[in-house]
């Protein structure tokens, strides 16, 4: 009973809803100020682990979008963008009710997350529109094969596992942002023009190097380089590596690529060599991205992100997505 009440009044003190009475776990959340997501906005979270408030992922959403917060913010299913924030929702359900009266008990099980796919061939994105920067799925399970994704809270890496959007009885997390949606920053720099052989959109300019058909004197078809190296070559011209703030900035780029007759190195990385989450190089948040279906790859050593400068119905790339 104390654990319980002082629960409430932690959420009642961050502007969070009090918990809905068929909420079986409740947590707040601030993304980690030290990582690449961080951020000031805070995350009410809760599970809601009840027989009689399972359903199929649609039912779960709509649920969700009908809870308000004080201001009026619609809630979503949720959205995890870091390890650290995966395990604290895993072990609040963990702690939180049992549900003595169903079958068996709910925080022992299947919860669906705001993670899907919206074709049987396209990448997973998240239903709040965050970018889909980080991921935690069963090392050596199969991904893919379904279009919905739940949190499994048999055990206590609280995986995450595919499932049918469809599939009936699985329990859900819902979110609200009291203070609504993180807007993502403006990195658009104000126009002044840009120097020969860059290209200039929207007040950013762009350059590619190690092109091996251009021909362009400013470029050598042997400058092929780490993304370290890249890194490196873009500080000593005063520029970053490519970092894209929308679709527009991606699509614009890569329509160049094809003549450029190469895959260059963008400005994402991941935070470890398993690549559970990806951000900007310089550690701010992913505000966009474009990844190839079935990237990234968690748990290949592959930290480092290129762009496809072609499209192929063979190999399955698409000209301006991301692999890792």
């Amino acid at each position: 009973m104390y654990l319980i009440i002082f629960l409430i009044k932690e959420i009642i003190g961050t502007n969070c809803p009090v918990p809905h009475a068929k909420s079986t776990a409740s947590l707040y959340w601030y993304e980690n100020e030290d990582s690449g997501v961080a951020g000031s906005n805070i995350k009410c979270i809760q599970a809601f682990g009840y027989e009689e408030t399972a359903g199929d992922f649609d039912s779960a959403e709509k649920f969700c979008n009908s809870q308000l917060s004080a201001n009026g913010y619609r809630g979503t299913l949720l959205s995890v963008h870091s390890l650290a924030e995966n395990t604290a929702v895993g072990a609040a359900i963990t702690n939180g009710l049992t549900c003595p009266s169903d079958t068996k008990p709910c925080n022992e099980r299947r919860y669906f997350m705001g993670l899907r796919k919206h074709c049987r061939h396209c990448d997973f994105s998240w239903t709040d529109y965050s970018p889909y920067n980080f991921q935690y799925f069963e090392q050596g399970g199969e991904i893919g094969e379904h279009e919905c994704v739940y949190m499994d809270t048999y055990d206590s890496r609280y995986w995450w596992q595919d499932q049918g959007c469809w599939s009936a009885g699985v329990r859900f997390l819902c979110q609200i942002e009291p203070d609504g949606p993180t807007k993502p920053p403006n990195i658009e720099n104000p126009p002044g023009g840009c120097d020969s052989g860059w290209w200039e959109y929207h007040g950013t300019c762009y350059r590619s190097f190690g092109s091996n058909l251009t021909g362009r004197p400013e470029t050598n078809k042997d400058e092929v380089a780490t993304q370290a190296e890249a890194i490196s070559k873009c500080d000593s011209l005063g520029a970053t590596l490519a970092i894209f703030p929308n679709r527009f900035h991606n699509d614009f780029t890569s329509a160049f690529l094809y003549s450029e007759g190469d895959s260059p190195w963008i400005g994402v990385t991941s935070d470890t060599e398993q690549g559970l989450y990806f951000m900007w190089y310089d550690r701010s948040k992913l505000t966009y991205t474009n990844w190839q279906p079935s990237y990234p790859e968690q748990g290949s050593g592959k930290r480092c992100v290129k762009m496809w400068y072609f499209s192929s119905s063979h190999g399955g790339y698409d000209l301006g997505t991301w692999e890792n």
